[in-house]
């Protein structure tokens, strides 16, 4: 034990609660500034992160967050990666899970996880937070031909499970994992011809629809905030281009990119509301595969492709 996580409650510091965005940009600074040139542990960081108030920052204002701008979201990952890699992908698939969740509909199940948010209580990247999950190995899942779903019994005590994904179109695993809260199932027993019992969970929406709402959204978040960057490009560009410093190719190059980008940022977009409209495989595929497309070559543009290798190209359930 030994670390700060570990304090009982009367102990433990009372989490920031965060008014803005100008709040969150200082809260953010302030965590930065703590971590640079010191060795705390990942276990104080991931503590520290969810008592500075950033872990709320996403939820909607109803709940008592800051519903924050993508751009935000994107530059508070972005500036914790630059001194802590694995507590900023715990950040960002917090962010994404809480999204994920938000989508779903289930007000009171949000509200749970809002609170406990608030309270400093919740990382949900964090490796350790399995209190509630349950990790369905591919060798205890077994799916049958109408669309049911075989789970341990150890199902009946989780929140949620992380199932491989599961292909509705073909009936087959494809590559990676989903989280999939265990209200969105139907679960109930049975006893097979030999006398067996196994937990049955019959899915409203395939596990493999989680998988690609949880990756495309941040994907096509990420495309947005990198938009931010080359935007302030072009106006540097300009600018110097006015004192005759630049050239207008250069000015030219830098407006045609951005075009291009928006372009398919808009698409991207236009393929994610559908895909909420008529959710299928085929439409989530489609829209995870053009925020991919943005992602990447948002990076590609303002020379992140390094930095945001993480954020755009997860496989299902990774982010």
């Amino acid at each position: 034990m030994g670390t700060i996580s570990h304090l009982p409650r009367r102990d433990r510091p009372q989490p920031v609660r965060l008014g803005s965005d100008r709040e969150a940009e200082a809260a953010l600074a302030a965590l930065v500034d703590g971590w640079q040139g010191a060795e705390p542990s990942l276990a104080q960081r991931r503590e520290a992160l969810k008592l500075s108030g950033l872990t709320a920052i996403s939820l909607c204002a109803e709940a008592g967050g800051l519903d924050c701008s993508t751009a935000l979201l994107a530059r508070v990952v972005r500036q914790i990666e630059s001194v802590d890699p694995g507590a900023a992908e715990a950040l960002h698939r917090h962010f994404v899970l809480i999204d994920m969740f938000r989508e779903e509909g289930d007000e009171r199940f949000y509200g749970q996880l809002a609170e406990q948010s608030l309270a400093g209580d919740l990382l949900m990247g964090e490796a350790d937070a399995a209190r509630g999950t349950l990790d369905v190995r591919q060798e205890d899942f077994q799916s049958t031909a109408s669309g049911e779903v075989l789970l341990p019994q150890a199902a009946l005590f989780a929140d949620w499970l992380w199932l491989p994904a599961i292909n509705d179109a073909a009936g087959h695993l494809v590559e990676g994992s989903a989280l999939v809260p265990v209200r969105a199932a139907t679960l109930e027993t049975r006893v097979d011809g030999e006398g067996r019992e196994h937990l049955v969970a019959r899915f409203r929406s395939a596990p493999v629809a989680h998988g690609l709402w949880a990756r495309a959204r941040p994907r096509l978040r990420t495309a947005v905030a990198l938009d931010h960057l080359l935007e302030a490009a072009r106006a540097s560009v300009q600018l110097d281009l006015a004192g005759g410093g630049a050239s207008p190719q250069a000015a030219l190059r830098l407006s045609l990119a951005r075009r291009a980008l928006l372009a398919l940022v808009q698409e991207a977009a236009a393929a994610l509301d559908h895909a909420q409209v008529a959710p299928s495989v085929d439409s989530l595929g489609q829209a995870d595969s053009l925020c991919r497309d943005a992602a990447l070559f948002a990076a590609d543009l303002t020379g992140h492709e390094g930095r945001f290798e993480h954020l755009a190209t997860l496989a299902p359930g990774q982010c």
